[in-house]
């Protein structure tokens, strides 16, 4: 263990890293340094630090190097990424940091942009023949406003690859229907993730786009209040968000502000954080023989690399297939190999840029840490879910007002008809009321359910106690309290169980 491994072991222990379950010994040891001096000196959250160093080298990797998984499956390594947190827990200050090497080369495009375009107009209003010369074409990395259009048009100037960095990614969630009926931004970026050529062919364009090998990242911040906003029934059903990985910092608190005599010897933190993506971005993204596409480096996985990350593969394909009910399937878990495949590279390519490494090939080493890093984010993943399912019970309750404690599935499918809801809408409700560590509802048996005392806590509570024979004593609703709740889940097992109901969870009373 040299100096620096040393020193970051140290770090890790002093500021409880292993608490958030973030494994930052997968990153290179400068890497893990520039992590930590932005959390002791700019005081962002380490969580979001390592999680936009891994989007950052994607995106500056793009087009130039694929990894290839098995078969004909090659992949790039653009990652989709959320940041979420409450405001002010600073999620926009490390994206515009570390994403700052790539606007600073948009700067130089543009400029450069400009000159050949006064060039270019000076050539064109002369009598000298060269009306032919083709126009300049502005190359970008990064974008953030955009149409379906202007994204294909700024990736067919840059096959490299895009990144749409967005500091409220809700609004570019809310803004895809705005386009067409048909949602082409959303089945554009549904494509571009999965390696799918992308086309655009309107009327109005002179010459159509095509893009054979898309390589577009996505990463954007969001405050936990407006996840139920994106995680609506559209986006869970057509996959587009099992495609998204997410930082969601276990630690919620807001650093406060210290001056002291810490700063004077300052690292230069840019400057090596430059000095990384700078190097991945000077490696050429090679072109095929008819110029108009990439041709991507290929990595292969050395061999115990390939045994290791099949052997976690397979381990979630049989717990997939021990499900009998497709309702029941998540398709999330179909997209982790991919997703892990892609961190993967970038931990390679980031290891050889930091001097740490070689980028011959994947090593076991990145096949290891990437799946260290999905099980953090799948981690995140689950928690994000028990925020929703938190938030969601109260505009769940809605509907439930009208069914009595007891009830079956096809109860709940016609209470929740008549508030225009859909038949997957309400499965998917049960059976999230029925999770967490306060459940609203426990299911008796198949088809049945039951409502718990922690109902009592949702705005429903005076229709969940009183008008249906349990708890119809004459008191106004006002005056029910938290005995009522208890009188109403013993009230609740009771009738289960006359009903033949006898594996009813008594934990729940």
């Amino acid at each position: 263990m040299d100096r620096l491994e040393l020193i970051n072991a140290i770090r890790r222990d002093a500021v409880s890293v292993p608490e958030t379950r973030l494994p930052l010994n997968v990153f290179p040891n400068k890497v893990q340094d520039i992590i930590f001096n932005l959390g002791n000196f700019e005081n962002y959250n380490k969580e979001y630090c390592a999680s936009v160093i891994l989007s950052a080298i994607a995106s500056a990797i793009g087009n130039s190097h694929q990894i290839h998984i098995k078969g004909a499956w090659f992949s790039s390594p653009a990652l989709y990424m959320m940041l979420i947190g409450r405001p002010g827990l600073g999620k926009t200050p490390p994206l515009n940091f570390l994403y700052r090497p790539f606007i600073e080369r948009d700067e130089e495009e543009y400029y450069k942009y400009c000159e050949a375009l006064k060039e270019y107009d000076r050539l064109i209003s002369g009598k000298d023949g060269s009306s032919l010369v083709a126009a300049p074409e502005l190359v970008k990395t990064v974008i953030s406003d955009f149409t379906p259009e202007a994204l294909l048009k700024a990736h067919k100037n840059n096959l490299r690859g895009i990144s749409v960095v967005v500091d409220e990614i809700a609004g570019m969630f809310k803004s895809t229907s705005r386009y067409s009926s048909n949602n082409i931004l959303v089945e554009m970026l549904l494509s571009a993730w999965s390696g799918q050529p992308l086309d655009s062919i309107r009327k109005s364009e002179r010459d159509p786009t095509h893009i054979r090998l898309p390589c577009i990242g996505i990463i954007g911040t969001i405050q936990t209040n407006l996840l139920p906003n994106v995680f609506c029934e559209e986006y869970l059903a057509n996959g587009l968000l099992d495609r998204f990985i997410f930082a969601y910092p276990q630690d919620k608190t807001i650093s406060e502000w210290s001056n002291g005599p810490q700063f004077v010897n300052m690292p230069d933190i840019a400057g090596e954080w430059r000095s990384i993506v700078n190097k991945i971005l000077d490696f050429p993204c090679n072109l095929d023989e008819s110029g108009r596409s990439v041709k991507p480096v290929i990595l292969e996985m050395s061999d115990d690399a390939r045994d290791y990350l099949y052997a976690w593969h397979n381990r979630n394909v049989r717990e997939i297939n021990s499900i009998k009910n497709d309702l029941d399937v998540e398709s999330r878990k179909v997209k982790l190999s991919s997703n892990a495949s892609r961190i993967a590279l970038v931990l390679q390519i980031m290891r050889w840029a930091s001097g740490e490494s070689h980028k011959d090939y994947v090593d076991i080493d990145s096949i290891r840490g990437s799946i260290f890093l999905m099980d953090y984010f799948e981690d995140t993943y689950c928690r994000i879910q028990e925020t929703i399912r938190e938030k969601s019970v109260q505009s769940s309750t809605d509907w439930l007002m009208e069914l009595g404690n007891t009830f079956s599935s096809r109860d709940a499918e016609e209470a929740a008809a008549q508030a225009g809801l859909s038949r997957r809408y309400v499965y998917k409700t049960l059976d999230r009321l029925t999770q967490g560590s306060n459940p609203i509802l426990v299911k008796l048996s198949r088809g049945q359910y039951a409502k718990t005392s922690n109902a009592c806590s949702a705005p429903c509570t005076s229709a969940l106690t009183v008008g249906n024979g349990i708890l119809n004593d004459g008191l106004s609703p006002e005056s029910k309290d938290v005995n009522n709740c208890q009188v109403l889940v013993h009230a609740q097992v009771h009738s289960a169980q006359v009903h033949g109901y006898n594996n009813v969870n008594k934990d729940y009373g």
